[in-house]
């Protein structure tokens, strides 16, 4: 039932009578349904909505089961046979049920931890090197250098993490590969990944983390500013494109996206 997009990544099997299911209707029956309705005005006679599901790259879905809207299924999860699908799977698990629930984790699996300001020079690196080699194939180089610049203040950084709060994705000797930053009215201010390390999971993990956090605010809907090649990525995860715009990096303005998504945990 595909009301709303289905994505589906790369290399994701998906075993015989598995079911996508976008549409929902609301669960009050006074609102599912519409008061006197008349039947020569050609509209139903019930309410529906739909939301879109994601299932990342590497993903094996077991036969028979039934995925709802507004799920997404992490990079390289397994869901196991007969499961219905009612809330997000993140990356790297093995779930299975009904409801579906996490049985356990695969390996590898990045650890995460929270940012400090002892971070910042790694991170000034991170990003740097991020923008000026995965952003060139989107941007100008004139636009990649003046976007650069921006993480040349420590100050900058200070005063960000101060409003943002900030988790790193870490490889198996500690070293940050990746960040985003989720801050308690649903505003998703960062998400960067190491040049080496894109297409691998650390994405998706990482705003599987935020989106919790999000969560934890109280907060159901998130916004963020998206680059042009991240939009693709926020797409697949359910992310909604709201305007184009011109942002101000540093001395250039630069496009980029609004996107909002509303969050189905």
């Amino acid at each position: 039932m595909d009301e709303n997009y289905i994505h589906i990544g790369n290399n994701v099997l998906i075993a015989p009578n598995v079911q996508f299911y976008t549409a929902s209707h609301p669960i009050d029956y006074r609102e599912r349904f519409v008061e006197n309705w008349d039947e020569s005005s050609g509209e139903l006679f019930f309410r529906t909505s739909a939301l879109p599901i994601t299932v990342e790259d590497n993903v094996w879905i077991g036969g028979g089961s039934i995925i709802l809207g507004g799920i997404t299924i992490g990079f390289g999860s397994v869901v196991g046979a007969g499961s219905v699908v009612t809330k997000s799977i993140p990356a790297g698990c093995v779930a299975a049920g009904n409801p579906c629930r996490i049985i356990r984790r695969l390996e590898p699996r990045y650890k995460l931890r929270k940012i400090e300001g002892k971070d910042i020079p790694e991170l000034q690196a991170l990003f740097r090197n991020t923008v000026l080699i995965v952003n060139s194939k989107d941007y100008t180089q004139e636009e990649v250098e003046d976007w650069a610049s921006c993480g040349d203040s420590i100050e900058h950084w200070k005063e960000v993490l101060s409003v943002h709060n900030y988790v790193a994705a870490l490889d198996q000797e500690g070293h940050i590969i990746g960040f985003s930053s989720m801050n308690t009215e649903g505003y998703l201010h960062s998400m960067f990944v190491h040049k080496d390390w894109q297409h691998k999971g650390v994405a998706s993990m990482l705003l599987s983390e935020v989106e919790k956090m999000a969560l934890g605010y109280g907060v159901h809907k998130i916004s963020a500013e998206v680059s042009i090649t991240a939009r693709p990525f926020f797409e697949k995860h359910g992310y909604k494109m709201v305007k184009e715009q011109k942002a101000k990096a540093n001395r250039l303005y630069l496009t980029n996206y609004v996107m909002k998504k509303e969050l189905n945990y």
